[in-house]
């Protein structure tokens, strides 16, 4: 980076990081065997990127972020000066960059002028909600200054933007000019669109990218446009000039030999690579796992041997280095990949003895720290999952079965106290590897392991569940679903270190290819592979085995496949060292050549070799796929993709059902198949209808239908009955009733007109339920009576009977809409109902709905213990019994005693269990009650972006139309949460659809519902009367008068103030000239001072300014402390005072008091810490639109804890100020920095 900043390049920091750890790993090693980690170079092959995925996974982040402080640099350099001048003049108002560094930060700082930072994404409901009064900086990367928001990690970019971040992004690009500078274009590997620069071209204002004199454009720009003039070949510094940034900016100083120089890097990289959390050991485990995931498989062997060594050596000593874990870890790993399990098992029992012997000295004392706990319970999780994988992995019998089922439970229970998303991921994919007769299962899981996965971007986990599913669903020969997978781990493919991944990803691909009939291709693909310099001789006779399976069976590749065997696998090996499992590979490779070499014509592939299934069902429809797929025959694989749908949807199996649904539908697209694409788009609305998933629903239907009429086939019977089904998911939505019963209208007469009397029927009796929906009922009967005749038409059975029984309840005013998702909550609670009468009726029996019944009545007797016993008991035989419904109850006990005990992050990690078991059983209403309660837990436990995200969540599962009372506090707790993350416009919007769900339901708690809504109604105004700081309202002599006192003298400037004062005429300037009086007069006249502030106030209450009233009053109530009044005055008036911002300042006066009475006489008063702590903490979590008053705030809160050595709540608020002061691009970062170093000091 340009002088003086002089910040490494990522590529170099990774590459110094990298042989650093080398060096530590020399320590472990003899010295004639350290060239064993040479390879391990980036310079070699290893992408950036997936080094940089791999050191997150190893040092679990929180260790490795804080190191990435040393791409930061305390001098910004011209090019930030620029962007601040630019800014200055108003040329440019956003500035979105990908890097960590603070630089532009503290150019902004220097030159003076505003910056608003945004880092989280939580950070976007403030940008909708404020005006636009400075310049806008978009780490959509993250910060050094905040290490959680650093996003480096493969999966965390291939995941993309979140939805806010993304939303806000787009509109900017729409409506500016986008300048890239210095940007290689590398993040859009991920995605083409990852920074919406299309957006961008769109609008017609479009992009201009720069590249440097004499280098070439950006390969991946081509893919964005064609149009050369959006790209510029020009120095940065020239195109500063041309936008007239001052030539005195643009000075580059001269090179500070001491500034930023490799050498001090190396020594800042070597100080964390020597630290506790790393050491030899940890760097040895990430060498170890480097060796393996690149396939360098000798390399790894010789050095696992020599890791066991040193292990042995240390341990003689009797003396380990903390990082010791991490090695043992990758060596039971090691021990996995060669199927040694017995080894595998005993360094996983040496870890877990390790750990326990590291953690008891600190429970005996009473010092295990909260970090300290967290960080045995994850690494203890960690092991129970690899001896989960080695028992399994070892055999599939009952008892090994049942003891990884009980090491992933011992590694779930810790995963789910720390709600570490990364380690329940990995349970899940394990219990999808164990759900080997299920294929339900095994894609529940894995799409559990996945959801948990992408958000943490744990790349590898997802790249694994994606090859696990694509190969699961090609063995049930749904090719289409499984070349989705392939196509979607493809991406996070490009960027990953792992070979193995990338060999099996081929293979899969290769399979998939041989499994549609594509032989040559198949073969060409293998040809390829089984050449790979990189491929160990292991995997290429893997290869080869799977050549021979995949293609055996074809003559005219028969010669072919032969003669690359032959030169892959000469007759020299035979006589090779080989190992036992290298040479039986081999020898089954010799056999297979001998079998074919005779055979002259083609025989069955092997998939299509079992017997035909004699009976009908499945296992026949999906013998037929296969075979149809072989042919290519496209309508026997869309009849019998149609057949599975069928057979799913009456078996109930929405998600599966879903998954066929849309193979059917993008299948009969692609092959213009009419028939068979309005089945699959009917079958895939139904699907996404019963799921509560109403918008996708509705968009499926109408996809389709514009297909249709794109194609000229819209007035067809099937276009009319997708129509009439997209009428009915609309009626969902009391919003679109109108066009829902116009949609109706219109399909119904292009039904009569073509003779299509049972779909005509049916779109009349939809059409008058969704009548009574409204309130209709009189002309719903209407409708209906008049169709009583045309059942005569129709060939549904007891049409009439059924008609006349429809109009007659309607007459009664009996509910008649049996929409899907109603029918699946009135059969979860007579299923609720049934186990309730069984507890009853059973007194002996100890059963598992039983116990969970028993565990609540223990609690409310008192009996925590035997509560969490019992309920834990139930959940173990609700698991066994693969019953998540029951298991969800469980979850959901957990937290309803976690949050009575008022432990929010505790209930809320039960709740979100709770809830991923209803999602993976299908159960809609429950998901919708667990969310519900998951909400109220999280605004408890102040995390309001986590409670908005999971109301959205709610809404989207309940639809428009849901009228439960859960969706009905869900949408109270929505307004809250919107609220607590500054989305104001959003809250004010909600307010009324709140209020009509309220009134909609029955509820012994609607009426504190409806006092919440009106207290958010109150809080709402009060942001409205706060104090704007509108200079607009004030006149310009008065405005003038005061520019100029505050360049005067004390008495030229009163002078100057009191001519103004008798001049003005509007009550705003006189109340505005009143305040600056006072301010000048603080310090020589405080009595004079006070009297301007009360006249201040009076002028601003008579002209209706009550905001800036309340902050007359404060600055007054504050000057009265500070000469001599008691202190308790200012806590009286904060608890009177109704605008946040204001009752903060008053709050904030006191605490300054407390704590200037602390220096003093180093005591201080319990009940008056405990007043002020708790109402600034009620007032921070009520207010979040000025950021830099909210960071000071809450900085001297982090003060008052420290005083009252409350550490643990001094982090926690510490951590909050950093990201207001982070967003407000606050010079009290400095204060932060030195209170955050503080608390490191004491273990915090």
């Amino acid at each position: 980076m340009l002088q003086p900043s002089n910040l490494p390049s990522w590529w170099g920091f990774n590459q110094t990081l990298l042989e650093s750890m080398k060096q530590q790993v020399h320590s472990l090693l003899p010295e004639d065997e350290r060239n064993l980690l040479d390879k391990l170079s980036l310079e070699k092959g290893i992408p950036v990127v997936a080094f940089s995925d791999l050191v997150v996974r190893t040092f679990a982040g929180g260790a490795y972020f804080p190191l990435l402080k040393v791409l930061e640099s305390a001098k910004p350099n011209a090019n930030h000066r620029a962007l601040a001048w630019l800014a200055g003049t108003g040329r440019i108002k956003d500035i979105v960059t990908l890097n960590f560094d603070s630089l532009t930060e503290r150019a902004f700082r220097e030159a003076g002028e505003a910056l608003e930072v945004l880092v989280r994404s939580e950070d976007y409901g403030v940008f909708s909600a404020r005006s636009r009064a400075s310049a806008r900086l978009h780490k959509i990367h993250g910060s050094v200054t905040d290490t959680q928001t650093l996003v480096d990690t493969v999966s965390q970019k291939a995941s993309g933007l979140s939805a806010a971040r993304r939303s806000v992004l787009e509109q900017l690009f729409s409506e500016c000019h986008v300048l890239l500078i210095g940007f290689s274009g590398a993040d859009l590997d991920f995605d083409l669109d990852y920074l919406p620069l299309r957006h961008s071209l769109a609008s017609g204002l479009g992009f201009t990218w720069l590249y440097r004199k004499g280098s070439r454009p950006p390969d991946v720009g081509a893919q964005i446009t064609s149009d050369p003039s959006h790209f510029l070949e020009a120095n940065l510094p020239d195109v500063f000039r041309m936008l007239g940034v001052d030539e005195t900016l643009l000075v580059v100083p001269e090179r500070d030999p001491g500034a930023g120089n490799a050498s001090s890097l190396r020594e800042e990289i070597e100080a964390w690579t020597c630290g506790m959390t790393v050491g030899p050991w940890a760097c040895a485990a990430l060498c170890l796992r480097l060796m393996h995931e690149m396939m360098y498989r000798d390399d790894a062997a010789r050095f696992e041997a020599l890791l066991v060594e040193a292990f042995d050596r240390e341990a003689a000593t009797g003396y380990f280095h903390v990082s010791v874990g991490a090695a043992m870890r990758q060596l039971s790993v090691a021990c996995l990949e060669r199927l040694d399990f017995a080894g595998c098992r005993a360094w996983g029992e040496r870890e877990l003895g390790f750990h326990q012997a590291l953690i008891e000295p600190l429970v005996k004392v009473n010092r295990l720290s909260p970090e300290a706990r967290t960080e045995y319970l994850r690494n203890t999780a960690s092991v129970f999952i690899n001896l989960a994988n080695a028992w399994h992995s070892e055999s599939d019998d009952e008892e090994h079965r049942r003891e990884a089922l009980r090491m992933l439970e011992l590694a779930r229970e810790r995963a789910s106290e720390l709600n570490d998303a990364e380690l329940l991921a990995l349970i899940e994919m394990r219990h999808a590897k164990l759900a080997s007769n299920s294929l339900d299962d095994k894609l529940a899981h894995l799409r559990a392991a996945r959801r948990h996965a992408q958000p943490v971007g744990a790349s590898l986990t997802v790249l694994e569940t994606l090859l696990l599913e694509a190969g699961a669903l090609m063995r049930v020969s749904e090719l289409d679903l499984a070349q989705m997978r392939l196509d979607e781990a493809r991406q996070i493919l490009v960027y990953t270190v792992r070979k193995s991944l990338v060999w099996r990803h081929a293979m899969l691909s290769a399979e998939l290819s041989a499994r549609r009939g594509e032989l040559d291709r198949t073969f060409e693909v293998l040809k390829q592979l089984i050449d790979e310099p990189w491929l160990d001789f292991e995997t290429r006779l893997a290869t080869g085995r799977e050549m021979l399976r995949l293609l055996g069976n074809k003559a005219s590749l028969r010669a072919s496949l032969l003669l690359q065997i032959d030169a892959s696998f000469p007759e020299s090996l035979d006589g090779n060292d080989l190992t036992k499992r290298e040479g039986e590979s081999l020898a089954s490779i010799r056999s297979g050549c001998k079998a074919i070499a005779g055979v002259t014509e083609d025989f069955e592939p092997w998939f299509l070799i079992q017997p035909r299934p004699d009976q009908p069902g499945e296992a026949r429809m999906r013998y037929v796929l296969a075979g149809a797929e072989y042919t290519g025959n496209v309508v026997l694989v869309l009849q019998a993709l149609d057949a599975l749908c069928r057979l799913f949807h009456q078996r109930g199996s929405i998600e599966r059902l879903t998954d066929l649904a849309q193979a059917l539908r993008e299948r009969a697209s692609r092959s213009k198949n009419t028939h068979y694409e309005i089945g699959g788009a009917n079958f895939l609305g139904i699907a996404l209808e019963y799921q509560g998933r109403i918008a996708e629903a509705a968009q499926a239907y109408e996809r389709t239908i514009a297909d249709l009429e794109q194609r000229g086939e819209g007035d067809s019977t099937g276009a009319h009955m997708l129509r009439s089904n997209f009428a009915r998911v609309l009626g969902h939505d009391d919003a679109e009733a109108n066009r829902a019963i116009a949609l109706f209208e219109s399909s119904r007469q292009a039904q009569r007109r073509l003779g299509d009397w049972d779909n005509y029927m049916t779109s009349t009796v939809n059409q008058a339920r969704l009548l009574c929906q409204l309130q209709r009922n009189d002309e719903a009967i209407e409708l209906l009576t008049a169709h009583i005749e045309l059942t005569d038409k129709s060939s549904l059975p007891n049409a009439r009977e059924r008609l006349i029984a429809l109009i007659e309840s309607m007459r009664r005013g009996e509910r008649t809409r049996d929409t899907r998702l109603r029918s699946a909550s009135v059969e979860r609670s007579s299923w609720n109902d049934l186990l309730k009468q069984h507890e009853q009726d059973d007194d002996t029996e100890e059963t598992a709905p039983r116990m969970a019944t028993r565990a609540m009545a223990a609690y409310e007797d008192g009996r925590r213990d035997d509560a969490l016993r019992l309920n834990k008991a139930a959940r173990e035989i609700y698991a066994r019994a693969n019953d998540k419904i029951g298991e969800s109850r469980c979850w959901n006990n957990l937290a309803e005693i976690h949050a009575r005990e008022a432990q929010w992050d505790e209930a809320a990690r039960a709740a979100q269990r709770a809830h991923d078991l209803r999602e993976a059983g299908g159960d809609v209403a429950g998901q919708i009650k667990t969310l519900s309660n998951l909400m109220e837990y999280l605004l408890r436990g102040n995390r309001p972006e986590d409670a908005y995200q999971s109301g959205k969540r709610l809404l989207a599962l309940a639809g428009p139309g849901m009228r439960m009372w859960e969706v009905a506090k869900a949408r109270v707790c929505l307004i809250d949460a919107a609220l607590k993350t500054d989305r104001l416009a959003e809250a004010e919007r909600m307010l009324p659809d709140a209020v009509e769900a309220l009134t909609a339901v029955e509820h012994s708690a609607r009426g504190e519902m409806l006092e919440r809504i009106g207290r958010y109604r109150q809080l709402l105004e009060e942001i409205r009367a706060a104090p704007k700081r509108d200079d607009a309202r004030v006149g310009a002599a008065a405005m003038q008068a005061i520019e100029l006192a505050r360049q005067q003298s004390q008495d030229a400037a009163t002078r100057t103030l009191t001519a103004a004062l008798n001049e003005a005429t509007n009550s705003i300037d006189q109340a505005t000239l009143h305040g600056e009086m006072g301010n000048r007069l603080a310090k020589t006249d405080p009595q004079a001072a006070q009297m301007h502030y009360e006249q201040s106030r009076a002028l601003y209450e008579a002209a209706g300014h009550s905001g800036m009233a309340w902050y007359a009053r404060c600055i007054a109530e504050r000057m009265r402390v500070d000469q001599g009044a008691d202190p308790d005055a200012l806590l009286k008036f904060a608890d009177e005072c109704p605008v946040t911002t204001v009752k903060l300042n008053a709050l904030a006066a006191y605490g300054g008091v407390l704590l200037r009475e602390y220096e003093e006489v180093e005591v201080y008063s319990d009940a008056a810490v405990d007043a002020v702590s708790r109402r600034i903490e009620e007032a921070l979590s009520l207010f979040d639109t000025e950021p830099e008053q909210l960071g000071q705030t809450a900085l001297q809160l982090t003060y008052i804890y420290m005083m009252k050595e409350d550490l643990p709540a001094a982090r926690r608020t510490l951590e909050r100020a950093r990201v207001w002061l982070v967003r407000a691009n606050s010079t009290y970062l400095n204060d932060l920095e030195v209170v955050d170093r503080q608390l490191r000091e004491e273990g915090v």
